[in-house]
């Protein structure tokens, strides 16, 4: 956060709005339909002003957010860590980024990440904070599947929704031959038959929940061995399925 002055107000208006005529009304517009978590803070440690963000965010209403210091919705870990940094930037020492853990109404814990100004003069500290919770639960998810992929003893594939593989791993170059990069963006058909010889589709298997198949892969020397293949689909939250992981294991060699 930075200090707010009058020379750094007028020259932060003037990079804003570069001289035009911009109506309080037009700033409450911009306020509503941001995505990041505006707010303007007192340092009675309550909120003043609470973009509708903060809703989605942490459950609460904006009049309930509004009615308790905010250290009270602050993770009881953070608190002290948070008490802390919001006395040190008073004086106007800069800080560029801060992040610290809320809890939702539900109980479930938010990460936030705060970045904005302080006006000693004021009494206010001016935020545009992002939630990174979602960010953070996808690296938890890869860290793990790369764990996962370690540990395995077959190989791993995925596939994007066009059948292509995304990514191999586990024991796939010592079964088969194949470095990850020799068959990343390849159709997974390349390496995948079925019973019939036929290129084996990922995709539509997975959109047929079949759990497993037995088929053949190719080796690098162009041998075919006999593997079973169980596949799941995966989505992203908002899509059911945005791909398909596969676990091949050879039944013979």
């Amino acid at each position: 956060m930075t200090n707010l002055n009058d020379g750094a107000s007028h020259l932060w208006r003037r990079q804003l709005d570069g001289g035009a005529d911009i109506s309080l009304e037009e700033l409450c517009l911009v306020i509503e339909t941001s995505h990041d978590l505006l707010a303007i803070t007192g340092f009675d440690g309550h909120f003043q002003l609470l973009s509708p963000s903060w809703e989605t965010a942490l459950g609460y209403t904006r009049d309930e957010l509004r009615a308790k210091p905010f250290i009270e919705f602050v993770h009881p870990a953070d608190r002290d860590k948070t008490d802390v940094v919001s006395a040190r930037i008073r004086p106007g020492v800069e800080l560029l980024s801060f992040s610290n853990r809320y809890i939702h109404k539900d109980g479930s814990i938010r990460h936030l990440n705060w970045k904005g100004i302080v006006s000693a003069e004021a009494e206010r500290y001016y935020t545009s904070t992002v939630e990174t919770s979602a960010d953070l639960r996808r690296n938890e998810t890869a860290d793990a599947l790369d764990a996962l992929c370690e540990l395995y003893p077959g190989a791993v594939l995925m596939a994007d929704m066009e059948g292509l593989l995304t990514r191999c791993d586990g024991e796939a170059e010592g079964m088969f031959g194949w470095r990850a990069a020799q068959l990343a963006g390849t159709p997974a058909g390349h390496l995948l038959r079925d019973e019939q010889g036929e290129p084996m589709d990922l995709v539509k298997l997975a959109g047929e929940e079949v759990d497993g198949v037995t088929g053949t892969a190719r080796k690098t020397d162009g041998q075919w061995v006999t593997v079973e293949v169980a596949l799941r689909s995966f989505g992203n939250g908002s899509v059911s399925m945005t791909g398909v992981v596969a676990t091949v294991v050879p039944t013979g060699v």
